[in-house]
Formats: C-alpha cells, structure tokens, sequence
C-alpha cells in the first residue's frame, strides 16, 4: 500500500563536491540567475579569467609601451640599473658593493644575490608568470599585476576549499581582498615586494586550515605542508620583514582566536580533545615549515643582521661630547 507523502521518511542526501574540493552548497536565488548561462565546470575557470580581465582593465592605463609608475621609490631602483649593468659587463654579476645606496652597503645587505637554480620552486613560479609578462606591451609592470592576480585567486579557492562559501561569495572576497584601498597602491607608489609578499597570505592561512582537519590522510599531510612551506618560502622570498612580521603576527592571532573557541567554544556533539589535537598539529607543522623556508633565505637575512651595527639604520646616533 503506498504511503502518503505525510509518512514517507526523509532520504539522506549525499554531498557533492566541487571543481576544488569543497562541499557544494545550495546556492541563493542570485547564484542560481548568475550561473545559469555558465556549466558547472566551468564557473571556478569563469571567475578566475574575470579576476585577471578585471586587473587589466583597471591597470589598463600602463598597459602599453610609454607608461608606467614613476613613484619614489621605483625611480631609486632605475638608478641602481646603471651600476648593475656596468658590473655585469666587467663580469662582475653580483658587485660585493653598492655605492649608491644609504651612502654605500653591501650587496648581500641590499638583498641582492646571483641566481639561484637549487631553487626550482621559485625557478618554476618565476617561468610560469613568465609567460604573461612575455605578452605584455609593458614588461615592468605585469609581473605586479600577475602578483596582483595570484593573491586574488588565493583568496579565491581559501574561501572555497575551506570555507564552503559559495562562488559568488568568493568572487566578492577576492574582488575585496585585490581592490582594497591601501594594497591596490602598492604597485603605484613603488612598494612591489609589498605586494609580492601579501601575495602569500591566502596560501598560508589556506595551509593552516587544511592541516586541521580531523583524520587526515598522510598524502594529505604531505600536500598541504608543501602548500605551506611553499607559502612562507615565498614570503621571505618577498625581502620584506615589515610585511613579513605582519603576516606572522595575523597567523599568531589565527591560532589564539581558534584556541579560545576551541577550549570555550560549544561544540556538544564533538570531544574537545578531539578538535585541540588537529590545531595543536597544524601549529607544529606551520613552524617546521616556516623553518624550512627560512632556511632557503637564510644567507640574505643573516648577513643584513651581521651588517646591522655598521648600518645608518641600525647603528646608534653620533653623539659630539662637545655639544650635549
């Protein structure tokens, strides 16, 4: 005898997953009307191109042969061509010394450092973002726009693969997190490692939650720690301690707020112990990594600390006994 709809028990759905890896959310009303005309498949690769057509429409203005920024600070680095220049062609690639810079200073202190083909990471990133600054009409300003669009879809898939936020939502987050009013003016007054240093944030903190999820397969400990040695190896890669110190001090508070509602949070159906665990594990693996990619900078860090007390940034004011 059929049963009436009334006393038909409910079937268990099962989860679908994503391009990426997270679960597929029910979408609103406008996700459905935005995503209608786009196939499943295809609406993860629609919102990157529009990520990167997005940045080359706002930058669209240097994007050519006769323009570019000429802030402060990039007009200091184009002086500094010249010396470089003259030193490779006397087959000196790496000159031991920097007349122009603060009054003189190492070159290893200036961070400036000969190729380095052990690197195949920063070998393989450098190739590929090679490929757009190849095709751009202005090849001093594409690489911070690709830096630009790397951070962008980090933002991207950390809200999609960890945060199970719809498409929209991401797309938003990311637009937010690119267009944001004081990081889409580094580029225009000069501070391009600011850039390329910011760029790794997502990445890090994308690492960070993915190595805290219970019960994670040991492949999955392997990927996720090479995300995240990845990340910070970029970051210090990046030659910028200010920014690197703020990176470091958003992951210190990531894992203080997650500690305090892990121990006070209401979590009735899960063990406490159980949740402490995995954020105990993610920590110690973030600072294995973080060892781990410091090793690959260590040289250019450590020896701008051995110049420090000879630096005029370091050092201590000249004091005249004659005029306390």
């Amino acid at each position: 005898m059929a049963t009436s709809p009334k006393h038909r028990t409910a079937q268990p759905t099962k989860t679908s997953r994503t391009q990426i890896g997270s679960r597929k959310l029910e979408p609103d009303a406008q996700s459905r009307w935005a995503g209608q005309f786009i196939p499943e498949r295809w609406r993860d690769a629609v919102a990157i191109v529009l990520l990167f057509g997005s940045l080359l429409f706002f930058f669209r203005g240097v994007l050519d042969t006769t323009h570019t920024f000429s802030a402060g600070d990039n007009q200091a680095f184009d002086a500094l061509r010249p010396f470089l220049a003259a030193s490779k062609a006397q087959g000196d690639n790496t000159p031991q010394w920097i007349p122009n810079i603060f009054c003189g200073m190492p070159s290893f202190a200036f961070v400036i450092t000969p190729e380095r083909a052990y690197d195949l990471v920063h070998v393989i990133f450098d190739a590929v973002g090679a490929i757009p600054t190849a095709l751009s009409p202005n090849p001093d300003v594409m690489p911070h726009i690709w830096h630009y669009f790397i951070f962008g879809v980090g933002i991207y898939v950390l809200l999609r693969a960890a945060r199970n936020t719809s498409r929209l939502v991401a797309l938003f987050a990311a637009f937010a997190g690119i267009y944001s009013t004081w990081i889409i003016t580094y580029v225009m007054i000069g501070h391009n490692t600011k850039i390329f240093a910011i760029m790794t944030l997502p990445y890090i903190l994308l690492g960070i939650e993915k190595l805290r999820t219970p019960k994670l397969q040991w492949q999955r400990v392997v990927l996720w720690c090479a995300v995240l040695a990845a990340a910070f190896h970029f970051l210090f890669e990046a030659n910028h301690p200010q920014m690197a110190f703020y990176v470091f001090l958003a992951v210190l508070l990531y894992y203080v707020v997650s500690l305090v509602v892990e121990l006070f949070g209401k979590h009735p159906d899960d063990v406490r112990s159980k949740r402490i665990i995995p954020l105990a594990r993610s920590g110690v693996l973030a600072l294995l990594m973080v060892g781990l990619a410091f090793g690959m900078s260590a040289d250019r860090y450590l020896t701008s600390l051995a110049y420090e007390p000879y630096s005029i940034r370091g050092a201590a004011p000249i004091n005249d006994p004659s005029n306390p």
